[in-house]
Parts: structure tokens; sequence; C-alpha cells
């Protein structure tokens, strides 16, 4: 990504592709407010309809294969955790453009078609990585007082979910890869505010000017 050259940078997956407006109203909001840092795409299947088309809405997540980035709010925030390597990447880059000051726009308008491909995604990598992603992101970038809620949190709800997919080996050992690297994780330690961390959980609930000046 630091190398794109543009103002703008759209993240889609390999197997995606766009509805015919998506660039240009991504473009739109973007111009529209410098404080949006992200613009999320609805996600649908070839072929699908949106059955109805929402308003623009301030959102806590987006997904990295659908989804539009400020170039700006990536330099000031900073990129993608390099040691992530798969899954759950926008969850460590989330706290930080929100840290900086930048917001996540869902906007339903803009449409991109991602067809399932269940022999390419295997849900032990998945898992493993997932487990291990979201653990890094607690270590690295919670406050203190919130480390170890967090941990736990995660640790309980990737393992269930390890059992609920017959992959609970996997899970334990993407835990257990995290735990590996508590000593750099905590060497590495950028951590956000609590404020941040307590306006994931409202956020879809607001008004876009009671965030945005």
């Amino acid at each position: 990504m630091a190398n794109c050259q543009g103002d703008i940078i759209f993240s889609l997956d390999d197997d995606a592709f766009l509805a015919n407006d998506v660039l240009e109203l991504c473009m739109k909001r973007f111009a529209e407010n410098e404080n949006v840092g992200v613009v999320a795409c609805t996600i649908l299947s070839p072929g699908d309809m949106a059955s109805k088309i929402g308003l623009d809405h301030l959102c806590k997540e987006f997904n990295g294969g659908a989804c539009a980035l400020r170039k700006k709010a990536l330099e000031i925030a900073g990129y993608y955790p390099s040691d992530f390597f798969r899954q759950a990447e926008e969850g460590d880059l989330r706290l930080r453009l929100m840290e900086s000051g930048y917001g996540i726009l869902a906007c339903p308008q803009a449409v991109v078609y991602h067809a399932s491909a269940p022999i390419n995604r295997d849900q032990r990598l998945f898992l493993f990585y997932s487990v291990r992603n979201e653990l890094y992101t607690v270590l690295r970038r919670y406050p203190w007082m919130l480390v170890i809620p967090g941990v736990l949190y995660k640790m309980l709800v990737w393992n269930m979910a390890g059992i609920r997919k017959r992959a609970f080996m996997y899970t334990m050992l993407g835990t257990f890869a995290a735990f590996l690297q508590v000593p750099r994780l905590l060497r590495e330690r950028k951590a956000v505010s609590l404020d941040t961390i307590r306006n994931l959980r409202p956020l879809k609930a607001r008004k876009l000017h009671s965030f945005f000046p």
C-alpha cells in the first residue's frame, strides 16, 4: 500500500469485482468529509440484488477485501501490520485510524460482488490466524487495563468457534503462537486510548454529525 501513488486506495480481493458506480461513490464520500478514513462497501454474491439500500452510516469495522482507504490516513495511522500474514488485519488498523481521528463510513450503495469459494478457504487456517492475530492486536493496542480481559475474551470466542468447527487444535495452536510472541508484542506496544475502545460499541447508533465536525 505504501507504494501506491494515488490519494485513495481501493482494496479488493482477487476474486471480487465492482458494481459500475462504486469508485465514483467512494470518491464522493471522501470528498465530502476529510475525516473519513475508510469507505466500507456492501458485499454481495454475483447475481444477488440488494434487497434494501440503506443510508450511509458510521460503523466500527470494514472488510479489507472490499473497501476504499484514504492514503493520507494510512500515512498518519500506519498500514496493515506486517506480521499478520492473513486474517484480522482490519481490527488492528481500525483502532489506529480511530485513534488518529478518522472514521469508517459504511456506504451501502457501493456494492462489491464476491463469489464464495469454499474449496479455497481452509477453515482451519482461518481460525488459526484469526485467534493469533486478534490476540496480537489486544496485546499491542489495548490499554493496559483491558489487556487481560481482552485476551481472555478472544481466547474464549475463538476456541469455542474451534470446537464448533471441529478445529479446536488449530485455535489452540493459534493461541499458543500468540503467547510465544508476547515479549516482542509488549516491546512493540503502542496502545490506543481508552476513549477509542469505548467508542467502538456505540458507533452504529451515532449520527454522522456527532462524529464529524
